[in-house]
């Protein structure tokens, strides 16, 4: 029993969590089934779900290419480098 307590502890821990990430994603090709953002990530976009772009922490993954450019977009919009965690994924 105290087995399913800890795993039930840290499933609301982890749930909490979670309940504060933002999920943000864009279609750069023209679709018409995709309904969320279109075009190439920029800070206004995520503005719009955030607000106060400094207070977050960002986690950004995928090809270096696409990882240097959010980074950039992110310290132009004013996000300190010390807020930003990054994981690169070469080859796509």
């Amino acid at each position: 029993m105290r087995v399913v307590k800890e795993f039930a502890e840290y499933i609301l821990q982890f749930l909490i969590i979670v309940s504060r990430l933002l999920l943000s994603m864009t279609a750069t090709e023209r679709s018409e089934e995709w309904q969320g953002e279109r075009g190439v990530f920029t800070g206004e976009m995520l503005q719009k779900y955030i607000g106060d772009l400094t207070l977050p922490h960002y986690y950004v993954s995928g090809p270096a290419a696409m990882v240097t450019a959010i980074c950039k977009t992110l310290n132009e919009a004013g996000v300190d480098d010390d807020n930003i965690r990054t994981e690169e994924f070469p080859g796509y």
